[in-house]
């Protein structure tokens, strides 16, 4: 990691801050297993067809999740993948496989392209950095709706401590933020989105601090690392590695590889590495090694900037703009923390009318 992240700081031995909260986040307490237990006896005990969900999208971590789920856990999960328009044909060929082999069900649920278009046509408009965080923020939405509808209580997520603990403090944002992302879709569409399955910031603040819901992140709760976790998709699921970090999407591909290193400067390889040498997977001279050797935007990426182009139905000169405008970031824009919850919270702290453990809580959810 280095100075792209405005917040990294280092102590008198070079040791920055990411190195020491990696360290705080892999520590696992009694009480934490415990109720991991608790979640999966919950899990077990429920009779049906399904008793959790999984997000599915034949990346690394949900592949393995789904496999853990199923041959290590004895769960009965029902898959569900968003699709947003921007799938690769490896990804959707290792979905099919996987669910294929271990008789998961498979519940697909579709983003309109129209409006989801326009919504990442808004974020070039703006300026500002977000161009994957509405798939992010329909992805939570379109589980729990799921969950709903199939009236399942858990739902399992691949995110982890151990190979996601790095990462840049302003890299991204807007995740969680549907106040910020539905103002840009209307200030630079000039209209207002009527598909896309916005909620109300009330809303997302319900299902966040719960809503009936539960979010087990098994991962964390067992040994795992990206060779580990290769090395077995491969051998029970027929999994076939990307070329790439993120080859199955090429969205997130594009947007990692080549849009924010070029116009931001943010190479999250940095923090993808970073954590891969915490966690034992890789050394720290390999690592070096490939962030001066790896050409991450490739031959091929004429070809990828034409194909991004024609699906959001811009020309290159149009797209060539976009990259060498002014930046601009959330800050400059209307964001959940403008509104009046996260005020009151605020005030409402100031004042000690809640403890600080509860308005830190609201906070840093409304935060991430």
């Amino acid at each position: 990691m280095d100075t792209t992240d405005s917040s990294i700081t280092f102590d008198s031995d070079g040791v920055c801050n990411h190195c020491k909260k990696y360290e705080q986040l892999n520590i696992i307490t009694k009480q934490e297993t415990k109720i991991f237990k608790q979640q999966l006896a919950e899990i077990g005990s429920r009779e049906g067809k399904y008793n959790c969900i999984v997000g599915v999208s034949g990346g690394l971590d949900s592949s393995y999740l789904i496999l853990h789920a199923v041959r290590d856990l004895g769960l009965k999960p029902l898959a569900v993948h968003i699709d947003n328009g921007w799938n690769s044909g490896l990804a959707n060929i290792n979905i099919h496989k996987q669910l294929d082999i271990l008789g998961v069900d498979l519940y697909t649920e579709v983003i309109d392209w129209e409006e989801f278009r326009l919504m990442q046509l808004a974020i070039l408009k703006a300026g500002v950095p977000d161009l994957e965080a509405p798939t992010d923020l329909f992805i939570n939405y379109a589980l729990r709706k799921v969950a709903k509808k199939f009236n399942i209580k858990h739902v399992l997520s691949g995110t982890n401590p151990q190979t996601e603990g790095v990462m840049g403090s302003d890299w991204s944002y807007g995740q969680r933020d549907p106040i910020y992302l539905k103002g840009l879709y209307e200030r630079f569409s000039a209209t207002t989105p009527v598909k896309l399955p916005f909620k109300n910031w009330y809303k997302s603040l319900y299902d966040q601090l719960g809503g009936g819901l539960s979010i087990v992140r098994p991962l964390k709760y067992t040994e795992y690392s990206k060779r580990l976790a290769v090395s077995r998709c491969e051998r029970d699921l027929g999994w076939v590695e990307y070329p790439r970090k993120h080859g199955e999407s090429f969205i997130t591909r594009f947007y990692q590889n080549y849009f924010l290193p070029v116009r931001f400067g943010f190479d999250k390889r940095r923090a993808h590495y970073s954590a891969l040498i915490l966690n034992g997977d890789m050394s720290r001279e390999e690592c070096l090694y490939k962030l001066k050797n790896e050409d991450i935007t490739g031959r091929e990426t004429q070809a990828e900037i034409h194909y991004f182009c024609k699906k959001l139905r811009i020309t290159q000169a149009e797209f060539d703009l976009y990259m060498i405008q002014g930046k601009k970031y959330h800050i400059d824009y209307r964001t959940m923390k403008d509104s009046f919850i996260f005020k009151f919270g605020k005030k409402t702290k100031d004042m000690g009318f809640f403890s600080k453990g509860f308005i830190d809580y609201v906070r840093k959810i409304i935060e991430h």
